[in-house]
């Protein structure tokens, strides 16, 4: 009864890795048509925002409809674990954070629309400080599994700008905490984490097709640093629109850890 559950469900991967691979490929393909589509109709300051919207909001229902096939196959198999992460749970937000550059012009303007002038300008204090120290950094040491505390966290450790944080963020989910905690307190050893696929699986689909997309419209497409890009987007006037007009103004928030 479970599976039949959730076999059904258009928005979830099957169990099947097989299958799971070209549910994947498929995903990717429409995506890519659909940001293209986008790209090419929205207006030039809204295309950033569309397309990050679009790509999170995909993930959220992926992501979902995977949680519940994990509740479902968990209550007909006990032993299947339960994902571990919780509100306040920040370790994973430790890492160095990876990202496209439209969802770092969706998280600037939610900055701008949602803080203070006088919040904002605190919030960006800390960005710097961030970035600062991400440079004093070797490359070893900014890929490991400490690198500082996101700018974002709040005094409870939660995420502050969780409605429209990055695709990385929204399907980092881990199996075992102390897996986690054992990663933050060894950040110079290569540790596992079980983590949950489907969602990950998830990230790397949208995260392809919204680069093919990029390229297509002539947009410059490559990872960023989540923390200098926001920076970028905040420092930069109009930003969304120059994005869509492909000129590279996130070339020195390029990730190359």
């Amino acid at each position: 009864m479970a599976k039949a559950q959730w076999l059904s469900d258009p928005n979830c991967p099957p169990e099947n890795r097989a299958r799971a691979e070209k549910w994947f490929e498929r995903l990717g393909a429409e995506t890519e048509a659909q940001l293209v589509r986008t790209l090419k109709k929205a207006e030039k300051e809204k295309a950033a925002d569309q397309v990050a919207e679009s790509i999170q909001a995909r993930s959220e229902e992926i992501k979902n409809s995977s949680f519940r096939k994990l509740t479902e196959l968990r209550q007909v198999n006990g032993k299947l674990r339960d994902v571990a992460c919780k509100m306040g749970c920040n370790y994973c937000c430790h890492l160095q954070v990876s990202c496209a550059a439209p969802e770092t012009i969706r998280v600037a303007e939610h900055l701008k629309k949602t803080r203070t002038p006088r919040q904002l300008s605190a919030i960006v204090l800390k960005m710097r400080a961030h970035k600062a120290y991400r440079a004093s950094l070797t490359k070893k040491q900014r890929s490991c599994g400490n690198v500082a505390p996101c700018p974002f966290l709040g005094k409870k450790g939660e995420c502050t700008i969780y409605e429209v944080r990055p695709l990385v963020c929204r399907t980092y989910h881990s199996f075992n905490v102390k897996q986690c905690e054992r990663v933050f307190l060894n950040p110079e050893k290569r540790l596992d984490v079980d983590m949950f696929v489907e969602p990950c699986d998830t990230r790397d689909a949208l995260a392809w097709a919204l680069h093919d997309a990029s390229e297509k419209v002539k947009i410059p497409s490559y990872d960023v640093e989540l923390i200098g890009a926001v920076l970028i987007a905040l420092d930069t006037p109009n930003a969304a629109t120059l994005w869509r007009q492909g000129i590279d103004i996130f070339a020195t928030a390029k990730d190359n850890i």
